[in-house]
Parts: structure tokens; C-alpha cells; sequence
């Protein structure tokens, strides 16, 4: 059975390549199934050896990481259809850009496969797996960090779930557990290579269970008065619905409802732009809200309005008096759901088809935190949270980092399960407990080695109380 596989891979490259690159996406949310991810890449691993010249490696890698991109981003196509209308240019226009991005993302992956080709005869075959993960992890750190950035789906997210693997983390960095990850992968070639990966996934296994097995789970429903008693409010409005005029105020009485379920809490948590309204120019509604909820802090997501065309996407903090103590403007956002790439280029055609809420500008403001009652919070909004070096723009001395999201452009896709997969996957990158407050996807929180301490399924439901610990 083997022997026909390798025989498949040597015969039709291209074709094994799709096939891999579609299998290697299982390893991810919401899926999770990270050794298909681990034989995928053993599987191109072995394709490309049999190749000699750079072209052809290029197009294994072009192959791999188009069937890649475009069965593990094609979420993304939600963007289009709850922001453009008609619906069939929205579908057109959808299909045609994550086409177009899964070609280039895959670029990422075809030229250091190329690369590896070109040079894989100048290196002894033992160090062959090394080279490749060299090679891969060093084109996945430029696609973090080269503009529009988009670390969605690095290597290591496929250990997501792997409590005592992400203890490896705060040591490696994301970039070394992709390199570690592929190394075994590619290492799976030889026998000596099966002893090396199952002494190496023995050792981290082990350190992680060292690392936890003095550290319980913190528990949120602690009912410790002395403690931060946090509220948490779902939200699940179809995006559409949630902009629209008529339905905005059946949306803002709902939320309202939800916060006030909870006695005595110190403090009320809406997800992103939760409020539809431009609330710093309305001071009636500003006043209403103040009566309406009974935490003396209130934190939501709502649209700031600098200037005509102006606009931000942000997160405020109001007091028990109604005055504003904090916003924070969103300062990465996210391609195809905030903003439009190339919209500036083509303005006449982007506007006959869009709706305001794609018309975010970038913030330039540093995330101070924020003190409710001693406890300093970080923010971050919604995609802020998958950025590769998301511990160097969190400030040091926050106690926890809140992250409020709406999933629910991409409701119905893999996209919300992706998204709530990495922001577990930052919190032991980031070394402090995440609070997730979601619209449209899961509300959770996770403690600073990335286990869940609590989570809400996709589909809102009333709010909830918890206790910080």
C-alpha cells in the first residue's frame, strides 16, 4: 500500500500535490487533526525529492498551497456577500478575490519549495528535512509580516489543542514550533527520523506535563466577592441584520436585556461593534445606555466617527457616570471585511457595490490598558489577536488581555472555529489569560498557558458571569 502511494507521488506530482495540500488542511480548526497535517507535509516532503528542476518544485508548491489556501480561507467569501450587493456580484467578486489570494498566498509556499530543489543536491540527505524546514519556515515568518498581514493558519496553530505541546511555546516563539513541526514531518522519511520525531513528541509531551502539573485550571465561577465579576455578552445578529436601520434598535434592546441578567457585576463585556451607533456624537443615547446598564464599567465595541469619512473601529470604556475613560481604535485590520485592498485605486467601482461598514481606517494610537478596579487589561480587536508578535505591542504591565471579535461575517464557514483556535493559541504565546468576547462566534477564556477555562458555543445564548482570578 505504501509503495503504490510513493509510486502515485513519483507518477503525478501536480496531482498529489492538490490532494496533500487539501488533506494538510485537517490539521487545523475545526478539525484538528494535526498528524494528517504531519504525513501531508511528509508526503510533499517526498514529492519534492524526486524533482529536479526548480520549476517543477515551484509548481508542487504552487499545486500544495493553492489546494491549501483555498480550502482553509474560503471563509473569507462571507466578507463579500454580507457587504455587497447584488448577490451575484457579491459571489463573483468573493470567488474571484480568494481565488486570487489562495494563488499568492501559495507563492509563499511554491518559491521555497523551488528553492529546496535547486539546492537539495548540495546537501547530505540527513540534513535534507532540516533544509526544508529552513526553508518553510523562513517564507511563513515573510508572509506574517509583509503587508496585508495575515498569519492565519502558521504550522504551529495545528497544535492548538495540544495543551502539553503549547508549553513549548514561550521557549520556541510560533515560528520555532512551525520549524519543529515540519522537521518532523520531513523527518518521518527514514527510520532514524521515525526514532528522532517520536523521541522529540515524547520529550516535549513531557515538558508540558511538568509545566502543568502543579497549575490547576483557574476557575471562573468561583463566586469570590473579593474578586473582578466579569460579565460576558454574546452576540448573534446576522451581520446584515445588525446594520440595518429598522433592526438596529431591536439588536441594542437585546444586548441591553442580556446585560442585566448578571447581579452585581463590576464590570459588562459587548463583543466588536456590538453598538451600531456613533455614540460619542449622540449624548441622548449615551445617557440611555448609562441608565440601562447597571455595571459601574461598561466595554463595548462600537464605530468612532472622527470625520466625514473618518471612521474607526473601536473599543470604549464608559463609567458608571456615563463619561468615556478609554477608547482604543483598532490599528490591523482585517483584508476583505474592514477594508478593501486596492479600493483607493479603484473608487467608482468599490462604492457602486459597498456598504459603509468596509470603510474602516487604520488607528495609529499605542494600546495603553485600561484599570477596572486594579485589574489592567490589554485590548486587542478581533484579528489583532492572530498577529505573529502579538506579546510586543501587548503592554507588560496588563494582568489580561481583552479581545472582543465579530465572527459573524463569516457565520456558517470555518473561519470563527480557525479564529477562536489561534486566539487560544496566543494566549501562551502571549503568557497572560485572553478574554474572548464574541459576536457571531465563541465567547471564551483561556488562562496563560492556553488551556480553556470557559467557553460559550458560537450561538450567543445570554450572558455570562465570571470571576477573575
Amino acid at each position: 500500500m505504501i509503495l503504490k502511494a510513493v509510486h502515485f507521488f513519483k507518477k503525478h506530482s501536480y496531482l498529489s500535490a492538490l490532494l496533500l495540500g487539501a488533506l494538510y488542511t485537517l490539521g487545523f480548526a475545526p478539525f484538528s487533526v494535526w498528524p494528517v497535517s504531519m504525513l501531508a507535509l511528509l508526503g510533499v516532503f517526498m514529492v519534492l525529492k524526486h524533482q529536479r528542476k526548480a520549476l517543477n518544485g515551484f509548481m508542487v508548491g504552487l499545486c500544495f498551497g493553492f489546494a491549501h489556501y483555498i480550502t482553509s480561507i474560503h471563509w473569507l467569501l462571507g466578507s463579500f456577500i454580507v457587504s455587497i450587493d447584488p448577490y451575484i456580484m457579491a459571489l463573483l467578486l468573493g470567488c474571484l478575490s480568494v481565488f486570487a489570494l489562495s494563488l499568492f498566498m501559495a507563492l509563499f509556499i511554491a518559491i521555497p519549495f523551488a528553492l529546496f530543489v535547486k539546492f537539495q543536491r548540495k546537501c547530505l540527505s540527513c540534513f535534507l528535512p532540516v533544509f526544508f524546514a529552513i526553508m518553510w519556515v523562513l517564507f511563513e515568518y515573510l508572509r506574517s509580516i509583509l503587508e496585508p498581514t495575515f498569519a492565519w493558519n502558521l504550522v504551529a496553530h495545528v497544535w492548538a489543542f495540544e495543551d502539553y505541546l503549547l508549553q513549548s511555546v514561550p521557549y520556541l516563539g510560533v515560528f520555532g514550533l512551525s520549524f519543529v513541526f515540519v522537521l518532523m514531518a520531513a523527518g518521518l522519511n527514514s527510520r532514524k527520523g521515525c526514532y528522532f520525531v517520536s523521541a522529540l513528541l515524547a520529550l516535549m509531551y513531557g515538558y508540558g506535563w511538568y509545566v502543568l502539573k502543579d497549575k490547576p485550571l483557574p476557575s471562573v465561577a468561583q463566586n469570590d466577592t473579593s474578586k473582578l465579576h466579569v460579565q460576558m455578552v454574546p452576540g448573534f445578529v446576522l451581520q446584515k441584520e445588525k446594520w440595518q436601520a429598522d433592526k438596529r434598535w431591536d439588536t441594542l434592546s437585546d444586548y441591553i436585556r442580556k446585560s442585566n441578567i448578571t447581579p452585581n457585576a463590576d464590570m459588562t463585556i459587548w463583543p466588536e461593534t456590538a453598538l451600531t451607533y456613533f455614540i460619542e456624537q449622540d449624548d441622548v443615547l449615551r445617557e440611555y445606555m448609562r441608565n440601562s446598564i447597571s455595571s459601574p464599567y461598561f466595554v463595548f465595541g462600537a464605530p468612532a466617527k472622527v470625520s466625514k469619512g473618518l471612521y474607526y473601529n473601536s473599543m470604549f470604556v464608559m463609567d458608571g457616570d456615563g463619561m468615556f475613560s478609554y477608547r482604543y481604535d483598532k490599528r490591523f485590520l482585517v483584508p476583505f471585511g474592514e477594508y478593501f485592498p486596492l479600493r483607493e485605486y479603484f473608487p467608482g467601482f468599490f462604492e457602486k457595490f459597498l456598504q459603509g461598514q468596509s470603510s474602516y481606517s487604520f488607528g495609529y494610537r499605542e494600546s495603553a490598558t485600561f484599570n477596572v478596579k486594579g485589574v489592567r487589561f490589554a485590548p486587542l480587536i478581533c484579528g489583532e489577536i492572530v498577529l505573529p508578535f502579538v506579546e510586543d505591542i501587548i503592554h507588560t504591565d496588563a494582568d489580561y488581555v481583552l479581545n472582543i471579535t465579530n465572527d459573524a461575517w463569516f457565520r456558517g464557514f470555518i473561519g470563527p472555529s480557525q479564529h477562536l483556535a489561534i486566539a487560544k493559541f496566543q494566549s501562551a504565546v502571549i503568557g497572560k489569560p485572553v478574554i474572548r468576547v464574541a459576536h457571531g462566534g465563541a465567547s471564551a477564556v483561556f488562562d496563560r498557558y492556553g488551556r480553556v477555562v470557559f467557553e460559550r458555543p458560537e450561538r450567543g445564548g445570554d450572558s455570562v458571569g465570571i470571576y477573575l482570578w
